[in-house]
């Protein structure tokens, strides 16, 4: 976690708790690591306590001893069993994203790009460099003929500061989603996440036996939108409610079942206000929730910078984060539904429906 006042003190037990990432310099026996750019994380209270090794795993550049390795471990090798490869030879797969900087894994960071004319949501640089990784990823596979440790999990670890916008990672996610990844957790600064949700209600209607798709069920969703003054609740099928900003939110946002939710913020906004929104929702027990585009109507400005969640200065500044592969990171997970699929059941155990009410 980031070293702040409000978690400083967790270092004194940050060997027993859970604490997988943390502005911890000078650690010599530990376990492997990895560093990000400086950051500053979004604070949460309803986090989700990933295990580190969920992170899926990519080659890093030295093909040289891949290739020794494959040579000495993958060819005529006899069974079914998955092969784990040396960790010195992988990385996980993250993104760092900064208002102005991107970088992939271990790669050089490089600046933002302005946005084209003809793909304006995409980001060539990180999309080449995503699809490189993809791309090694198979090759190992092939190679090894058969399943390798690490590359069964396509999950992304998105390391945002708080004060990029909300448009840069939209971009972002749009980016690695066209290079094939579709699960990232977003990682967040919470010194106690959450464990698993494999008990939570399923998200977007009620579980009573009948079929959504053949008879007629009761669908909840809606739209979480932050505007200039409040935080909006607008289900599908229902009068809007001002959410409150100091107190908790109403469990199921005040509906018979969780819903699925639509969350709304103007693209100038930062990403504190979405994940604030997320972690808002989590604390509700409203697990399936998506970043959304601004509609038409909604009330959200689409330049306006602040949203209702207000940002604090940055003290203190930006540090860079050491994160350990074999602990638990806090995060808020993005899952991009699958087609066709009528219930897709994410990292944290939570299953959301894929329906939307008319």
């Amino acid at each position: 976690m980031v070293w702040t006042e409000r978690t400083g003190g967790l270092l004194k037990r940050a060997h027993s708790m859970v604490v997988g990432l943390g502005v911890l310099l000078g650690c010599s026996s530990e376990p492997p690591h990895w560093q990000t750019l400086p950051v500053q994380l979004v604070e949460a209270e309803h986090a989700y306590g990933l295990p580190a090794n969920s992170i899926g795993l990519a080659l890093n550049s030295q093909q040289s001893k891949w290739t020794r390795w494959v040579e000495k471990n993958c060819q005529d090798r006899d069974g079914d069993e998955a092969i784990a490869p040396p960790e010195r030879l992988t990385e996980p797969l993250t993104v760092t994203v900064r208002p102005d900087s991107i970088q992939w894994m271990n790669t050089p960071a490089f600046a933002v790009p302005e946005e084209s004319t003809t793909s304006p949501l995409m980001i060539r640089p990180l999309f080449d460099l995503a699809t490189e990784a993809v791309e090694g990823r198979q090759w190992l596979r092939e190679a090894c003929g058969g399943s390798v440790r690490g590359l069964e999990s396509w999950l992304v670890l998105v390391v945002a500061d708080r004060t990029t916008p909300q448009r840069t990672i939209r971009r972002v996610l749009y980016s690695l989603g066209q290079a094939r990844f579709s699960t990232f957790a977003m990682l967040v600064d919470d010194p106690a996440p959450e464990g698993s949700r494999e008990d939570a209600p399923l998200g977007g209607f009620v579980e009573d036996g009948r079929d959504p798709y053949y008879e007629q069920v009761e669908l909840y969703s809606g739209m979480v939108s932050l505007n200039d003054q409040s935080t909006l609740w607008q289900p599908d099928d229902g009068e809007a409610v001002t959410l409150p900003e100091a107190e908790p939110w109403p469990r199921s946002l005040g509906l018979p079942a969780p819903p699925t939710v639509a969350i709304v913020a103007s693209p100038a906004a930062p990403v504190s206000a979405w994940l604030g929104a997320q972690d808002r929702l989590a604390g509700a027990q409203v697990y399936c929730a998506l970043p959304a585009s601004v509609p038409e109507g909604s009330g959200v400005s689409r330049d306006h910078v602040a949203g209702p969640q207000a940002l604090a200065p940055l003290v203190p500044p930006r540090q860079p984060l050491r994160i350990r592969t074999h602990t638990t990171l806090p995060v808020h997970l993005v899952h991009l539904p699958g087609i066709g699929a009528r219930v897709s059941v994410r990292l944290d155990g939570a299953r959301c429906s894929q329906l939307r009410s008319e």
